[in-house]
């Protein structure tokens, strides 16, 4: 799950100095997506073990 949340952070900040921003918007946005990927994927994955048992 870390992996994602950095490579989310990584790509973010890749973006965002490829166009020059000072604010680092992309690194916030692509950050806040890994983030919610995450809790989507163990928010599901917990559903479907409630599911089975």
């Amino acid at each position: 799950m870390a992996v994602f949340l950095f490579a989310g952070a990584f790509f973010g900040d890749y973006v965002d100095k490829q166009n020059n921003f000072e604010t680092p918007l992309y690194t916030i946005l692509f950050s806040i997506l890994s983030f919610l990927l995450i809790l989507f994927s163990v928010l599901k994955r917990e559903t479907n073990q409630n599911d089975k048992n």
